[in-house]
């Protein structure tokens, strides 16, 4: 029995069709274990040119430089907002001429230190006063 040979879908080589020339693809077909399309030789060059463009594009942007800067120019958006607490935010959004968008910070109990259980307990709160549901 002969074996299998595949053509590299870069440089049209033809190699047998095993695990030391293409690597494994991630699934199995119907005949068992499917193999990448492009040989090892290929991806290699490929993988290693996709990590110079990265490295390039991240030296040409600053990128890594000035990352704690970025993030301070992040946070003064946060820094001129209002805060509300709980009650105040409610008594907004469920006033008759409330505002369609309101963004502010709101002052939350810390009942649980649980993030996803302190944004259901918001989400149950805006839900009682608006009869608005989130998706």
């Amino acid at each position: 029995m002969a074996a299998q040979t595949q053509a590299c879908t870069r440089c049209h080589q033809k190699n047998p069709l095993d695990h030391v020339n293409f690597s494994p693809a991630s699934s199995f077909g119907r005949a068992g274990i499917e193999y990448a399309k492009t040989c090892r030789g290929c991806q290699k060059k490929k993988d290693d040119a996709l990590a110079k463009k990265r490295v390039t594009a991240e030296n040409t942007s600053g990128a890594g430089q000035n990352t704690a800067k970025k993030k301070s120019d992040n946070m003064s958006v946060f820094a001129a907002l209002n805060v509300l607490s709980l009650d105040g935010f409610v008594a907004k959004v469920s006033a008759p001429n409330r505002d369609k968008i309101l963004t502010t910070i709101i002052s939350l109990p810390m009942d649980s230190h649980d993030v996803r259980k302190r944004a259901d307990a918001l989400a149950k709160v805006i839900w009682d006063a608006t009869d608005y549901r989130f998706k």
